[in-house]
């Protein structure tokens, strides 16, 4: 079972970023032309309650985007929304489950924000229905512009064992423009550079986040889980089983990893390492009766 299409190709992008328009320190021109400057395939500007025009921008592709928000106790639910037909209908104040239906119902897909930031409860995050992903790093979320809450991967490996195996994905949720942009984005397999072509990849879960390493090839079958990458200086394997021997793989500037679990795992994601210490991320897989279920 092979997680990617060989005859899709890769594109990068933001799904997360704020403006003039909102609360972010760049205008909307000023924010297209740096991430095209850095070479970005794809944007969404995704001020909050304010839905952007998708469209070209020097041929970057822009997805129309938003992000809705509210709150539930000591909870912050951000939903981010891209690719909508329509602005969703929905008024603030709102569960957060409504968030995300109103996200899908305008045509969007919608992606659950910094859940560390926002203190999510992992048992909460687990009943959410119609999520195409969660951001597991948000560069703007750690100091010196927040508390170092960045990095959602123990949060997100907790609903996994719970039963909600959510894709990841990463985004930087740029806000001052001081460092934060272009750390952490968005691969997409996909067929051509547009739209409905990015969307249907999405739905498919044929995307990873990074920060630089890449995932070129992921490969499941019965116990086993085989990863081509970009040269890295390890590979980590997480599930839901506390210990197991052989989790992590220490091979410098290597560009194949694989993982036999033991025993039933429940489910098994690969993060990959560099050498300046910066991460990618798999989405956690299924594992059924110790071995990989389809996808």
């Amino acid at each position: 079972m092979i997680q990617f299409d060989e005859k899709g190709k890769w594109y990068k992008g933001n799904l997360h970023t704020h403006t003039t328009a909102s609360d972010g320190r760049y205008t909307p021109e000023e924010t297209m032309n740096l991430y095209r400057r850095l070479g970005y395939d794809f944007l969404a500007l995704t001020d909050h309650w304010i839905l952007s025009k998708g469209g070209w921008y020097d041929n970057m592709l822009l997805l129309p985007g938003i992000e809705l928000d509210t709150m539930v106790g000591h909870e912050g639910y951000h939903i981010v929304g891209v690719g909508l037909q329509e602005k969703p209908r929905i008024e603030p104040g709102a569960e957060p489950q409504s968030l995300i239906d109103a996200v899908r119902a305008a045509g969007g897909r919608a992606i659950l924000a910094h859940p560390a930031w926002s203190l999510l409860c992992p048992e909460h995050m687990a009943n959410l229905k119609g999520l195409t992903g969660a951001e597991v790093m948000n560069a703007v979320s750690q100091s010196p512009y927040n508390g170092d809450r960045a990095d959602s991967a123990v949060l997100l490996d907790i609903v996994a064992a719970l039963g909600q195996r959510l894709p990841f994905t990463a985004a930087d949720d740029s806000h001052f423009y001081r460092g934060e942009q272009g750390t952490s984005f968005l691969w997409v397999n996909a067929g051509r550079l547009e739209q409905g072509a990015l969307i249907e990849a999405l739905d498919a879960g044929r995307f990873f986040a990074s920060q630089g390493p890449r995932f070129y090839q992921i490969e499941l079958a019965g116990k086993r889980m085989r990863v081509w990458c970009s040269p890295c200086e390890r590979a980590i394997f997480y599930s839901a089983a506390l210990y197991r021997s052989k989790r992590v793989a220490s091979r410098p500037h290597s560009g194949y990893f694989e993982y036999i679990m033991e025993g039933d795992e429940g489910f098994v994601r690969c993060e990959l390492v560099d050498g300046s210490g910066k991460k990618a991320w798999s989405r956690p897989y299924a594992v059924v009766n110790g071995c990989f279920a389809q996808l």
